[in-house]
């Protein structure tokens, strides 16, 4: 397989895995995209500054300031000043947020593991590695070259 041919398969799965994840999630009136901040907001158990959920959700933040107002005028997340830092704002699930939580995990898991069922084990666990190691060099660039090799010779 050449390097267009595993990116390109990388970015068509992603698409791929992320139609059927809001297509589930229609059901439940989410989609990955409102989901991905109410699920990190959940597992952290705290308020977050916008800029550290734009950075977990791997977005900016202007990006992320439409996400929030859907979120919140659906009342599912509340904003509000960040008294450390009036300019900064602070980010919470809502009562009405935590309780959508469960309803949304198990869409979610159900796919998943509707999904996973259809795979051998040892290839989830390639994949996983494969995948794992991906990110680490893209993230942190460790064992990435400085420069581009030498395509002369």
């Amino acid at each position: 397989m050449g390097e267009d041919a595993l990116w390109m398969l990388v970015v068509r799965v992603a698409r791929h895995w992320r139609r059927m994840i809001d297509q589930e999630l229609s059901g439940v009136d989410l989609s990955l995209a409102l989901c991905w901040p109410l699920l990190i907001l959940f597992h952290e158990k705290r308020e977050l500054r916008m800029s550290v959920l734009a950075d977990a959700v791997g977005i900016e933040g202007p990006s992320l300031v439409r996400t929030v107002d859907m979120l919140v005028g659906e009342g599912l997340v509340s904003r509000h000043a960040d008294p450390a830092d009036k300019r900064a704002r602070l980010l919470r699930l809502t009562p009405l947020g935590e309780s959508r939580m469960p309803l949304m995990l198990e869409v979610l898991s159900v796919s998943r593991q509707r999904f996973m069922a259809a795979m051998q084990p040892e290839e989830l666990e390639i994949m996983l590695r494969g995948l794992e190691r991906m990110d680490r060099l893209l993230v942190g660039g460790a064992g990435l070259p400085l420069t581009q090799p030498d395509e002369s010779g």
